[in-house]
């Protein structure tokens, strides 16, 4: 089957030309990558600053809650903690208002950081799937693709990362038990436990960068209830190994920049702040922390945005070399109008 060609209603770019399974071609390129990332996040820049505004609202209420309570002693590092602890001592309903608040807030940023990872994922997709979706469809889309997200984390979960985890943990305690019962000296046993812990990071980022397409295909091979986690590994360890060699060494080179960029930037910025003396004045109010709060949020959408276009370059890049064109999954899109 041939590589097909989309062009994004509404969309700036023309689509990327096809690719040449046999020639190669623009695509899976460092300069692909980072045109498709500065045009996606120009596309998206107001509606990011509105998707990290839903992330973080709870959090910047609560902050104004403690902050109606306990005034800048909320951000104060030196003598805050101090100060907020005499003053739940003598009104301790305030520490249960804003304790209750803080885990509220923590579960509703963690389900809404999920649902929106999803809908950044359904923002790449639909532009080179040529599907022109409003915000108001995309969020719609991805809160009704969560609940079968989940049960794909949940199986990706059993199937990849049950093991080294299991290992993390099983691996110290043998280890300690060991050496309390005289089998090796404690030097060795310290050595053998950090070796364990450098093995499981080892294996996490190969994890990682396995499963990197997982999502793409679960986008793929959803049938607008359920994602067929049976055709999932198959066509993952097949692209993987169309990937392996040089798209690897290109993905990982991307994803490395990206982040690069992204604390070139935050360092700039703080530097910005400490040689003007806003940072002093933003450390010290409850309004500098809400700004630095919202700020922290807007960063970390646009960056997981970012590394998510590097890594569809990369899919597409792959999928089109096997023949398998752009795959465009209706019953994805149809969630929009349910």
């Amino acid at each position: 089957m041939p590589p097909q060609t989309f062009v994004p209603a509404g969309s700036a770019l023309p689509p990327l030309p096809p690719v040449n399974p046999t020639a190669g071609g623009p695509e899976g390129t460092f300069t692909e990558v980072a045109k498709q990332i500065f045009a996606r996040l120009n596309e998206r820049k107001y509606l990011l600053l509105q998707r990290a505004l839903l992330a973080v609202w709870p959090g910047l209420v609560t902050l104004a809650v403690a902050y109606a309570f306990w005034g800048n002693a909320v951000a104060n590092e030196d003598a805050g903690a101090e100060l907020i602890w005499a003053s739940v001592q003598a009104r301790p309903m305030e520490g249960w208002i804003v304790g209750a608040l803080v885990v509220l807030s923590a579960v509703y940023g963690a389900l809404a950081n999920a649902v929106l990872s999803i809908e950044r994922l359904v923002w790449v997709d639909s532009f080179f799937d040529g599907k022109n979706l409003t915000p108001r469809e995309s969020l719609r889309v991805a809160r009704r693709l969560f609940p079968s997200a989940v049960r794909l984390w949940l199986w990706s979960f059993g199937r990849y990362w049950l093991a080294p985890l299991a290992f993390l943990v099983l691996a110290p305690i043998v280890l300690l038990f060991a050496g309390y019962a005289g089998a090796f000296d404690g030097l060795f046993v310290a050595i053998a436990i950090l070796g364990a812990f450098v093995a499981f990071a080892v294996w996490s980022y190969f994890l990682t960068v396995k499963t990197r397409n997982l999502w793409f295909l679960f986008l793929d091979h959803h049938d607008g209830e359920r994602a067929d986690t049976a055709a999932i590994p198959a066509e993952l360890d097949r692209i993987n190994r169309e990937t392996k060699t040089k798209e690897f060494l290109k993905y990982i080179g991307s994803t490395v920049g990206v982040d690069s960029f992204a604390g070139l930037v935050k360092m700039v910025a703080q530097l910005g702040a400490q040689a003007s003396g806003a940072s002093r004045v933003l450390d010290r109010t409850v309004l500098g922390q809400g700004v630095k709060m919202y700020g922290q949020a807007v960063a970390a959408q646009a960056q997981s945005f970012a590394r998510t276009i590097a890594a569809y370059v990369f899919y597409r890049a792959a999928c089109q070399r096997l023949g398998l064109g752009q795959k465009i999954n209706e019953r994805v899109y149809a969630l929009a109008r349910e």
